[in-house]
């Protein structure tokens, strides 16, 4: 959704001489690293709430058998990354093709 709200954005960089797929790449990068950032915060925020819900009488006997491993958080971060990824190509590949002029002239 926010690539499609910056399709002046995008029409000013094509403006300035940036390729297809330098705005493709700009925008597909800004979206995984988000998604980075969240997947990193997830994960650093995991083992405290399993610590907390490890605590809980109702949550006891199944929390306490779980543990944070590397490999779980590499998987995790490799998944976020993932996600970012996916829900930005399409529609940073269509704002890439768009129009210089269409996009200038865009309310919205």
């Amino acid at each position: 959704m926010s690539i499609r709200e910056r399709t002046r954005e995008v029409a000013v960089l094509k403006t300035l001489g940036f390729t297809q797929r330098t705005v493709l790449g700009l925008f597909v990068g800004e979206a995984i690293g988000i998604a980075l950032v969240g997947g990193l915060l997830g994960t650093l925020a995991t083992p405290a709430l399993i610590w907390i819900m490890a605590q809980s009488p109702q949550g006891g006997f199944f929390f306490s058998n779980i543990k944070m491993t590397f490999t779980i958080a590499a998987i995790a971060m490799t998944a976020a990354a993932t996600v970012g990824f996916l829900s930005a190509f399409v529609p940073a590949y269509n704002a890439s093709r768009g129009n210089i002029v269409d996009g200038l002239r865009h309310i919205g």
